[in-house]
């Protein structure tokens, strides 16, 4: 009987999947998982709050909201007047026609004698040929107009080609919307891809030597000029519209600047905020206060977006993906909703808030590091900007919190840990989380392994400066120095000598696998047996390699499960059961190979799993390569992900642009027919020692078309293949094992 098994790759039988070895090679380019994009199966949307026993709580609807907000010197509610700035960098071809969408939503709700709506967007050059096709920067005072299909609201200004990712461009409109639409009250919604504590907004039109990309120090001095140019305050509320910048890091360089913030820790599905829902209601109620536009904002995500909610724009968007064009809104926001945030945050808490995490890591510091780094292998994680050397470094910090205080058994923290959900149910007072990301609370931090923590360009030095106005607050910088430099608090950045072994490394050993045949038919089964040694062993992944002359095509990898699987606020991690100090595998496998079908025509795919998890309903895959778009021809990194379950089919497509050194920028893409997507698979060279070297290159390419992607299983053919055990362990490190097999036919 098999004690261990590999995660259950739920097959198709309707397709014949073509393995093409001569050009199929695989991609290590950006690994990025993302939220749920499109499909028309319905998914339950939760979200869920910790109870004080630390259990998550499911709720419906999807909104955790704490009713406790204050201001001082508040305007006026019955008289107060708004003015809302929209900075749309749509400078590229992912998010052109998804952010002209957004401007005709806002459109919807329009300016008012109280409200006054300002936006300033820059298109792209080839992409979506809407409204005229122009280029360049326009600014627009928005009126009320229900034509989702093109604005017809007054242009302010037609300013030619401008770099959005230079902060002297926010600078500048802010300061003329400001001193022309004077208000009580202002809010700054920016819109464009992020990337967390790297920041974001980028644009390469034109290449300039003091822009194109707004760092968080950029955005910074940006809001300090801001102040000195026009005499406000603080913005009400600045909101990002953008992947990944609900991070604590974030937050804390806005703080001087706003009284509250709305952003996401995951990436976004390309159709965006739900504009005309929230200004609707502003609009309607222009006596609130920033918590409350906070809250709607987030109340109205997805499930009233007018990409949703309108027939015509639902079937548009959709086709892309080859689904049919009668699929019912519900269907389509659940759909989408599954791997979702947003979190609506009161920056006004947030010292209450950074002070809790100083306790916490203060207590933290007398635990065994081991169990710090296991918390961190299995903390809610969020997209990879970093590369697929490494593990996700942007983890939930409850989560993460909740996960140390039951791996060290520490009463103190647990009381920190506790303490800190209490502060951040005052500083997150509203947020949702799609169903696969349970662990979500509001707001993320940055926890690197070992090797992203000394990485020269974006390790510790790098996030230091950028994210001096929280790690100047913070102990968060000492405790990661005292983690991998073993330096107390407060002697400020190690120096690279001081390295030491990293907590969550681990001697791993793989016994030499133990099979029940070499040499199999087609179809039939083989058992694999063996022991594996180490203590930070975090999870144990089944590999298949097929020979082709003298190197292996990887082809197949997939979690295998612990005995008794654990969960922590909703996310499961693995348990693995030890006999004698070693953990036993044994378990039965058919070598069967994946690949992805379009239509009638199916290539070779290597399928990763994306979520750890015992239910095989509940597992996902996604494989990388490139997104070509039909119309340009231009080509960029992208990885695609699906669900497994129903016909296997795509969930959605995410993009990687405006990378500065080894940072991604994520946005995700919807496809349109025409489109390509180009497989990128990966060839291993095997020394006669066991060394592997790694080496990619394309394979096969796919057309959107009528049909959406699907993915399936097909059985080996005949060939010489290898089997392989491969261990990660707490701090990313990879052990393999292989042993050969032939199958005949």
């Amino acid at each position: 009987m098999s004690v261990n098994q590999p995660a259950s790759k739920k097959p198709i039988n309707k397709v014949t999947i073509a393995l093409i070895a001569a050009g199929i090679l695989l991609c290590l380019c950006v690994c990025v998982v993302a939220s749920i994009l499109a499909a028309v199966f319905v998914f339950n949307t939760k979200t869920s709050n910790v109870s004080p026993d630390g259990q998550s709580q499911g709720l419906d609807p999807t909104l955790n909201v704490p009713m406790v907000d204050s201001l001082e010197s508040e305007p006026d509610p019955a008289t107060q007047s708004w003015l809302v700035l929209f900075y749309l960098d749509a400078d590229d071809p992912v998010l052109e026609e998804d952010m002209y969408f957004d401007l005709n939503e806002i459109e919807m709700a329009g300016s008012t004698d109280r409200i006054k709506l300002v936006a300033q967007m820059d298109r792209y050059e080839g992409g979506f040929s809407g409204d005229g096709d122009w280029t360049g920067t326009r600014r627009y005072l928005l009126t009320q107009d229900d034509d989702l299909n093109a604005i017809n609201s007054e242009m302010v200004a037609d300013l030619g080609e401008l770099d959005m990712g230079s902060s002297a461009t926010l600078v500048d409109f802010a300061t003329w919307a400001i001193q022309s639409y004077p208000a009580d009250r202002y809010v700054l919604i920016m819109s464009d891809h992020g990337s967390g504590w790297p920041g974001g907004w980028t644009d390469d039109n034109p290449k300039s030597s003091d822009g194109n990309w707004l760092h968080l120090q950029d955005l910074e001095n940006g809001m300090a000029q801001i102040k000195s140019n026009t005499g406000i305050d603080q913005f009400e509320l600045i909101g990002m519209d953008a992947c990944l910048m609900s991070m604590l890091e974030v937050y804390n360089s806005l703080a001087p600047y706003a009284h509250y913030a709305v952003a996401s820790q995951e990436t976004e599905p390309s159709l965006g905020w739900a504009y005309a829902s929230f200004l609707g209601k502003l609009v309607s109620d222009p006596g609130m206060n920033g918590a409350d536009l906070s809250r709607a904002i987030v109340s109205g995500y997805i499930n009233q977006d007018q990409r949703i909610l309108n027939d015509a724009a639902r079937q548009r968007m959709l086709t892309g993906f080859g689904f049919s064009d009668d699929a019912g809104a519900e269907s389509v926001a659940q759909d989408f909703g599954t791997d979702i945030t947003l979190a609506a945050v009161d920056l006004q808490s947030l010292p209450q808030l950074n002070d809790s995490v100083n306790t916490l890591l203060v207590g933290m510091k007398a635990v065994d590091q081991q169990k710090v780094a296991e918390a961190r292998s299995y903390a809610q994680s969020f997209l990879n900007v970093f590369g697929d050397q490494y593990p996700s470094p942007y983890i939930d910090l409850l989560n993460f919190a909740n996960l140390v205080a039951e791996s060290s058994g520490d009463a103190d923290v647990k009381q920190s840990a506790l303490q800190l959900r209490e502060a951040l149910g005052q500083t997150v007072i509203a947020e949702m989380h799609g169903a696969r990301r349970a662990g979500a609370s509001g707001i993320s931090i940055y926890f690197p392994v070992s090797d992203l923590y000394w990485n020269d360009d974006f390790g510790y030095l790098g996030y230091a400066r950028a994210s001096e106005n929280f790690t100047s607050g913070t102990l968060w910088d000492d405790f990661l120095a005292y983690h991998y430099a073993g330096q107390d608090f407060g002697l400020g950045i190690p120096s690279r000598d001081a390295r030491i072994p990293a907590p969550g490394a681990a001697q791993v050993v793989i016994a030499p696998l133990t099979l029940s045949t070499a040499s199999i038919n087609s179809g039939d089964t083989v058992n694999i047996q063996t022991d594996i040694s180490g203590d930070q062993i975090a999870y144990i992944n089944l590999v298949g390699m097929i020979k082709h002359d003298n190197r292996y095509l990887a082809y197949f990898i997939d979690y295998v499960q612990g005995k008794n699987n654990l969960i922590q606020d909703g996310v499961n991690y693995p348990g693995w059961e030890r006999q004698n100090g070693k953990i036993h595998i044994d378990l039965d496998w058919n070598l069967a190979m994946d690949g992805v079908c379009a239509d009638e025509v199916c290539a070779f795919a290597l399928l990763n799993p994306d979520l750890y998890t015992p239910k095989p309903e509940d597992l996902q895959y996604f494989t990388e390569g490139w997104y070509t778009f039909g119309k340009t021809g231009e080509r960029i990194e992208a990885t695609m992900y699906f669900d497994n379950y129903g016909e296997n089919q795509i969930r959605n497509i995410v993009g990687h642009t405006g990378a500065a050194g080894s940072v991604s920028i994520p946005s995700q893409i919807t496809p349109k027919p025409g489109d390509k997507f180009t497989f990128l698979d990966t060839w291993w060279d095997v020394d006669s020692k066991g060394n592997i070297t790694d080496s990619y290159q394309e394979g096969n390419t796919l057309t959107f078309g009528n049909k959406p992607f699907s993915w399936g299983s097909q059985l080996p053919q005949a060939g010489e293949y290898s089997i392989g055990i491969m261990v990660e362990d707490m701090d990313g490190n990879l052990t393999f094992q292989f042993a050969p097999v032939t199958v005949s036919p």
